[in-house]
């Protein structure tokens, strides 16, 4: 049993409260495990994201004693649904470390059929379990905390609640060393020996992003680092007569290979290299099967393959190999073009189109840096329990209009779930209509954020707006806001300073969808102190939002940003004007940065053409 490097996590939290955003939500208690790891000469305490959410107070207890150790969590990964934690001061870290046994990691995949055992404190006591099962298979699943896609393997081993955290570990035959393989994320009541854990790769590759850009988030520079992601739509070529249009000469071929891109969005790290109509047939050497799938040495089966970009760390390169179709240059012979056409038709199975003499399929190498995060292009974001940002604008006497940004959380309370003998039944009654329209919409140069109306304080002066607060559910004819005072508002920092540019006047928003609303001006003095105590309202703008609207001052930013980055014997000396970290991945926020704040470095070699 692995008493001493499995301890049990008990957590205090704070819910969100999503109807009223500046109240918040009721204090709850659960709790979790916590595994001990030992990696490149130092222990790291790993958990899950989903345990350490919202957290008010977080303390460690041994299986055995009465001791326990106050800890915080010091890196979040919510996409990936792991955390890293610490104590709080350096007594209880020595205390700590006299006590713990950390496992070794093993980041190795594991073959199907192979034992392995799950240690926790699930629920229903307090003392530390395990239980035994076997690995079923390695797959890109569902991550139940973000509702993004990750790599998992699944197990037999029964996982209950309160096993979040705990790790999944392979017995040595000589030694009889337990390793860790993996760090337990969730299971399914409704499914027998169904669960899943976060694989070694992902963990080890969490505690290297929190060793590289830990100080950042201490400083507040970003607030975590997850896996990259390279994001375009795509559809499968399975089609005899679609690889046939295409100009595919393998049609009939029993092993297809290569996948279609329907289209690049702007957010994407491929934007302006990867183009719609290019055909993808391998991903750093690895092909394409023409469903979507790709066969790797470390596994035994043949799995999605995002699993290519998953195993990657954030500013890694990628090389894709595509075809696509390029005009032939008049003046070349054609019999040459000929010549060429037939050769390249032998070696990679493409042929022109007979209907189009004008356009050959070429092989180009595409080399694109990751510098996306995975879940970071979505307008909405992902589905994680944050507080939400907002904005409550006094109109009049007492009365007021709270905006605030959508989120898929936000979105996800408007769903109600019903569990049926297993089945989940989902009841979308209360869904606005323009839920559908914000998911339709992609993140832009020109749209940051889905701005909206969350809900009315009513007075004489705020009435008369029924159903465009989100508030109004099913019945809201609302839509975003998408200009104050005649300003384009992409973010909800744009209505906030649109708002406040020129109090004394009356206040005019426009809706996506044409419908006009007027603020009047704050009555008098009194109005603020009259809204605050008949709402309770300790701030009119929330912490997140109010700190962006805060004038920066440069030059303290960039000397602390420089403090930052040649801290620590392996960070080189980096000038005023070079402050990124060697994959050039951060710079100071605001200057010379697309919409997320990270650089886009991209470059493209032609290997071949015709």
């Amino acid at each position: 049993m692995l008493v001493n490097s499995t301890l049990r996590l008990e957590a205090n939290k704070q819910t969100i409260n999503h109807a009223v955003l500046w109240s918040t939500g009721q204090t709850t208690q659960s709790s979790a495990t916590v595994t001990v790891i030992s990696y490149k000469n130092t222990i790291y305490l790993i958990t899950n994201a989903h345990a350490v959410v919202n957290a008010t107070y977080l303390k460690v207890k041994f299986d055995k004693g009465s001791a326990q150790v106050p800890v915080r969590a010091c890196w979040v990964d919510p996409v990936m649904d792991l955390a890293i934690l610490e104590t709080t001061n350096t007594e209880d870290k020595a205390f700590l470390e006299s006590k713990i046994s950390a496992l070794t990691i093993e980041t190795t995949f594991q073959t199907k059929g192979k034992e392995v055992s799950a240690y926790g404190y699930p629920a229903g006591g307090t003392s530390l379990s395990f239980t035994k099962g076997h690995i079923s298979r390695t797959q890109i699943s569902t991550i139940a905390l973000s509702g993004l896609p990750g790599i998992t393997v699944q197990t037999s081993a029964p996982i209950n609640p309160g096993n979040s955290g705990g790790p999944i570990t392979i017995q040595e035959r000589e030694s009889g060393q337990e390793k860790c393989i993996g760090i337990v994320t969730q299971g399914y009541s409704s499914l027998s020996s169904v669960a899943y854990f976060i694989p070694a790769i992902t963990v080890v590759n969490t505690i290297n992003a929190y060793r590289k850009f830990g100080k950042l988030k201490s400083a507040g520079f970003i607030d975590y680092v997850t896996v990259p992601a390279l994001s375009f739509s795509w559809q499968t070529l399975k089609n005899a007569a679609l690889r046939a249009v295409l100009g595919l000469s393998d049609a009939n071929s029993k092993d297809l290979t290569g996948i279609y891109v329907n289209r690049v969005p702007q957010t994407s790290c491929a934007y302006g290299i990867l183009e719609p109509g290019d055909i993808i047939l391998k991903i750093d050497g690895h092909s394409i099967q023409s469903d979507g799938y790709v066969e790797v040495e470390e596994l035994e089966n043949s799995i999605d393959f995002r699993y290519l970009i998953q195993r990657k760390v954030y500013g890694s390169k990628l090389d894709l190999v595509v075809l696509r179709k390029e005009s032939i240059v008049e003046g070349i012979d054609d019999a040459v073009i000929d010549e060429l056409s037939t050769s390249s038709a032998q070696d990679l199975n493409v042929e022109a189109s007979a209907n189009d003499k004008n356009e050959r399929l070429c092989e180009l190498t595409l080399t694109v840096v990751l510098n996306r995060q995975l879940g970071r292009q979505r307008l909405l974001g992902f589905r994680q329990d944050k507080p939400i940002k907002y904005h409550i604008q006094p109109s009049g006497k007492d009365g007021a209009f709270v905006f605030s940004h959508c989120t898929a959380s936000m979105i996800e309370g408007f769903t109600t779930r019903y569990n049926a003998g297993g089945t989940v039944i989902s009841d979308n009654s209360k869904r606005p209509r323009m839920f559908d329209d914000f998911e339709a919409l992609s993140r832009s140069k020109d749209l940051g954020e889905i701005v909206v109306l969350h809900s009315i304080l009513t007075s004489e002066e705020t009435d008369g707006y029924d159903g465009f607060a989100l508030s109004s559910g099913a019945s809201c004819i609302s839509h975003r806001i998408v200009r104050v005072n005649g300003q384009p508002i992409r973010f909800l920092a744009d209505l906030v300073l649109a708002l406040q540019s020129d109090p004394a006047k009356p206040a005019t928003v426009e809706f996506d969808n044409g419908n006009i609303l007027c603020i009047a001006p704050v009555a008098d003095e009194e109005t603020i102190s009259r809204i605050q105590s008949k709402y309770q309202i300790a701030f009119f703008t929330s912490k997140k939002l109010a700190d962006t609207l805060k004038p920066m001052n440069k030059s303290e930013h960039t000397s602390l940003f420089k403090q930052i980055q040649q801290t620590g014997k392996s960070q080189r000396k980096r000038s005023a004007d070079q402050l990124h970290d060697s994959s050039g991945m951060f710079i100071i926020p605001g200057e010379n940065q697309d919409p997320e704040g990270e650089i886009l470095e991209t470059k493209i070699r032609r290997l071949d053409y015709v």
